[in-house]
């Protein structure tokens, strides 16, 4: 006797909805430790004004960017403002490079690449499943060091790809 496909799929289908049920069910009830704004102080009933405008400078050549992540932190005694996005030809081109601006004087300072897949594959040793980049997300850590991580596809797309983990020297 064999199944057809239609009949094995469901049965997947439903076996997993079940154990995801069941899960939920089993699983402990965790109360959030993220601070959560109360409904009576919605945002619309906060007045919002521009009270300033720049402009971040794209790397020479590149037609694209995306994905901007902003970080707030202290270079010695100075509050420091850097954003991090990924830039290239196009979203998901093989020459995509994560890029980083600083606020500085009132300027976004020229941006720098701080990773491509080409610098991975010889720094981490990952460069052979490295298709496309993208997505950065940064946190400073209590020792004043940047971690960033980074979306990296290779065969499968963005279904298959993994996050790498920099942290700065």
């Amino acid at each position: 006797m064999t199944l057809q496909p239609r009949i094995i799929f469901a049965a997947l289908a439903i076996s997993t909805l079940c154990l995801g049920a069941w899960r939920q069910i089993s699983s402990p009830v965790v109360k959030p430790s993220i601070f959560v704004v109360d409904s009576s102080q919605a945002l619309s009933s906060v007045a919002l004004r521009e009270v300033a405008r720049y402009d971040i400078p794209m790397p020479a050549d590149t037609p694209a960017a995306h994905a901007s992540f902003l970080l707030t932190d202290k270079n010695g005694d100075q509050d420091r403002l850097r954003a991090f996005w990924f830039a290239g030809s196009r979203e998901s081109g093989p020459d995509v490079e994560i890029v980083m601006s600083e606020f500085a004087q009132g300027f976004w300072t020229k941006p720098v690449t701080v990773v491509n897949r080409h610098t991975a594959y010889r720094e981490l040793g990952v460069g052979s499943w490295i298709r496309r980049l993208g997505n950065p997300v940064a946190w400073i850590d209590t020792q004043g060091r940047t971690h960033l991580y980074v979306v990296a596809t290779g065969l499968g797309g963005w279904a298959a790809s993994r996050v790498l983990h920099l942290v700065q020297a």
